[in-house]
């Protein structure tokens, strides 16, 4: 709804360590009243990394990856598909992953996360949003001028060759993902409150 909304557009203006904080705290909102509400441990408990945390990181981490890509790719530009966005819509990635943990009798609390659901919540980003990338070459004419030992000018059209590094980030939605994971019944409750 607007929460989402305003959300994706603090996002899109720079905050994202403190959106990252209000949106837990609007998911947690979002269940709080349901039978879902347990899911979200009020208060973190046990040894285990903070969401925010972990958020933060598999993003840092998310980026780096796309950055390594066009580092050691070489190419003489980038172009982005399908719409040249690349930001991590982290309300349906956590959005999924709370549902996917609703599989187990009482859920689990992902105040503070374990090893064990901080890689799920890595492998659920990385399927919502797989990157892949491919080069390609593009010829076009372009005039080059070239001054001789007697300074004189002459203009000749010569094939350039291009690399384009062409690199698509996917960004499944919510209910793509619910089919791709076979959810349950239980899950597919859980993933439509979480997605109003």
């Amino acid at each position: 709804g607007t929460a989402v909304q305003s959300l994706t557009a603090a996002f899109a203006a720079g905050g994202a360590a403190a959106v990252i904080v209000v949106l837990f705290v609007c998911l947690i909102g979002m269940v709080a009243g349901s039978s879902f509400g347990l899911f979200f441990a009020a208060q973190p408990t046990g040894n285990g990394t903070s969401l925010q945390t972990v958020v933060e990181q598999l993003g840092e981490d998310y980026y780096a990856t796309i950055n390594e890509i066009e580092q050691t790719t070489a190419h003489d530009r980038v172009e982005y598909l399908p719409d040249g966005l690349t930001a991590i819509r982290w309300e349906d990635v956590l959005s999924v992953f709370a549902s996917d943990m609703a599989a187990a009798d009482n859920g689990q609390p992902v105040a503070v996360l374990e090893s064990a659901q901080i890689d799920r919540l890595k492998e659920i980003l990385w399927l919502m949003n797989p990157v892949s990338y491919r080069t390609y070459t593009e010829d076009h004419e372009e005039e080059q001028t070239i001054v001789d030992e007697d300074g004189n000018e002459t203009t000749q059209t010569v094939t350039v060759i291009e690399t384009i590094l062409e690199i698509t980030v996917r960004h499944y939605t919510p209910q793509e993902m619910a089919t791709a994971l076979s959810f349950n019944a239980r899950q597919d409750e859980q993933l439509t409150l979480l997605s109003n």
